[in-house]
């Protein structure tokens, strides 16, 4: 008694079918665990090597094959940026910590860079005066606060939104005292002469 199945025309065909059908499942795997560059070149190279030169079947293969290098380069152009975000994350947080830990001489070190040793000198008088160098100094009469000692409405006018972050109140401090006295000096002058800067 005779066998009924189904026609699977030529081997070639179903052989060139399987393999391109396991060449894009790999692309599909590829999308869930993304592959580095170089990985995506290999898998590209395996689906150009499996493919035989039967026709159309082979045609589909080779139309695939760029579809399967654009989606490797997407995929490895999202990893870089995503392991560039976490960096970037990583720098921030570490950056808070150190400010956060910072004390007056971490502020004079940095206020000394950003001015120089002869308008430091000044300074280091000046801000030594108003607050000890304490970036939580707080005045209990006014809204002074922090190594400057700025007001509320002074802080509006230096462009760096009031804050505990010693750094940030250093250069704060600079643009005001930059644009009322033209120097460190000139405001230590003022304030040895008025008690006030």
């Amino acid at each position: 008694m005779a066998r009924r199945g189904l026609r699977h025309g030529r081997p070639g065909h179903r052989f060139a079918f399987l393999t391109v059908t396991a060449a894009l499942g790999a692309v599909g795997v590829g999308l869930i665990f993304p592959p580095t560059p170089g990985q995506a070149e290999t898998t590209t190279a395996a689906m150009a090597s499996t493919v035989d030169d039967s026709g159309e079947i082979s045609a589909q293969a080779a139309a695939a094959i760029p579809q399967a290098q654009a989606r490797a380069h997407t995929i490895a152009a999202v990893t870089a940026q995503r392991t560039a975000a976490a960096q970037a994350a990583q720098a921030a947080a570490a950056a808070a910590a150190e400010h956060a830990n910072a004390g007056p001489d971490d502020f004079r070190a940095y206020a000394k860079q950003k001015v120089g040793d002869s308008q430091f000198s000044c300074l280091d008088k000046l801000w030594t005066r108003e607050s000890h160098w304490n970036n939580k100094a707080d005045n209990p009469s006014s809204t002074a606060y922090g190594i400057a000692q700025l007001l509320d409405s002074t802080w509006s006018h230096t462009g760096i939104k009031k804050t505990s972050d010693g750094y940030r109140q250093v250069d704060a401090g600079l643009v005001y005292i930059d644009k009322v006295y033209g120097s460190p000096c000139n405001a230590w002058a003022h304030s040895q002469k008025t008690g006030w800067y």
